[in-house]
Order: structure tokens, then C-alpha cells, then sequence
């Protein structure tokens, strides 16, 4: 871990580093500094197979949200993730074995909810996630990489889901019936956006 954790352009004294969060996908490390506390962590590469297009994204989307926090006189260090590049200026680094790591600012003094049990926690997560969306109403999309393919793509999922029931590989379909036949019902739902798109009527986002 020192390894990797000297190969960002952290300021200050190295302190020390734990684990930190419960995420599923990622490993994540809270590094402290004297004069800073970073977040580093290990991309799965196993789901994230493009990880270089991965952050390539990532520092596209922040940098166009970050211009527009400034704009309307917003707060960039506690609203915009801000990306820690590595000692070469790159925006991740690999270790011997082969594992991509990336770090970021760390946000002090905010808070993470798993599960939610209070309905205003709720609102305001969704509050937060339109207004990100809103943000990137404009961004030209076209500059993104494909890092899962078809990864919300609905119809696909939806052919998937139909090919699974078929072949039921563990014996669950028959526990479930009722929610298969939800989804079922609403099988013509689940194309209406992507027809809108291929129809120009609705523009990738």
C-alpha cells in the first residue's frame, strides 16, 4: 500500500491508512496526512474491464460539473469529486500485480447511508441525484467511453432476464413467479425509451 499510496501527488507527512466504507465492488483506503486526508482505492478491473476509460470519464464529468458549480458561486472542494493524480500526472496508477488504483480529495464531515429509514434522507438523495443529473443536461455524451457495455441498455437486460427464466440454472423461477409475472406485464415498458432514441425523440444522455 505505501507502494501505491507514494505514487500520488499527496501533500503533507504520511500518517497512516485504513479501510474505509463497506462498498462491494471497490476496495477503499482513507489515507491520512498531516495536513490532508485522501481517499485511495483499487478498481475492480474484474467489472470495470476499461478501467483507463473509466477515469477518463470520471475526470470528464467532474471537470464539466466543477466549471458550473463555479459559476453559480457553489463550494468545487466539497461539491465536485476532485481527482489526486499520481506523481506522473497521470489520473491512476498500477501496481506489480496488475491492479488500478485511483485517489481522490477527501470530503470531510459528510455522510454515506446504505440503507435509508428516514423519508428526508430519501428526498434529499434524490434532490442531489436530479440536480447531478441537471448539471449534465449539456455534456456532450459522445465524449464518453463505453465501460460496461449495454450496461443500461433495458431491452438487453430485459432479453436477458427472459433467457434466465428459460434456462432457470438454480430451480428459483417457481419461488418468484409472482415478480416474473410483474415484470412480464410490462414487458412493452421497458423499450419505450430506447425507441424514442432510435427515433431521435429522445437524445442519449
Amino acid at each position: 500500500m505505501l507502494t501505491v499510496i507514494n505514487e500520488f501527488k499527496f501533500n503533507g507527512e504520511y500518517k497512516n491508512h485504513k479501510p474505509v466504507g463497506d462498498g462491494h465492488i471497490n476496495d477503499t483506503y482513507l489515507v491520512d496526512f498531516d495536513t490532508n486526508q485522501y481517499v485511495i482505492q483499487r478498481i475492480n478491473h474484474q467489472i470495470f474491464t476499461n478501467p483507463v476509460g473509466l477515469m477518463e470519464n470520471v475526470e470528464r464529468v467532474t471537470q464539466y460539473i466543477k466549471q458550473i458549480v463555479i459559476e453559480e458561486g457553489g463550494n468545487p472542494e466539497r461539491e465536485v469529486l476532485e481527482i489526486i493524480r499520481t506523481q506522473a500526472g497521470a489520473l491512476y496508477t498500477q501496481d506489480p500485480k496488475g491492479n488500478y488504483w485511483r485517489a481522490y480529495q477527501y470530503i470531510s464531515n459528510a455522510t454515506s447511508f446504505n440503507l435509508v429509514e428516514d423519508p428526508e434522507v430519501f428526498y434529499q438523495s434524490g434532490v442531489a441525484f436530479g440536480k447531478f443529473q441537471y448539471q449534465l443536461s449539456e455534456f456532450p455524451v459522445e465524449t464518453l467511453h463505453y465501460t460496461i457495455e449495454k450496461f443500461h441498455h433495458t431491452p438487453s437486460r430485459y432479453i436477458t432476464f427472459e433467457k434466465t427464466i428459460a434456462r432457470d440454472p438454480h430451480s428459483r423461477a417457481a419461488a418468484v413467479q409472482e415478480d416474473i409475472n410483474f415484470y412480464k406485464e410490462r414487458a412493452d415498458f421497458m423499450n419505450i425509451l430506447w425507441d424514442l432514441h432510435e427515433k431521435e425523440k429522445c437524445p442519449l444522455k
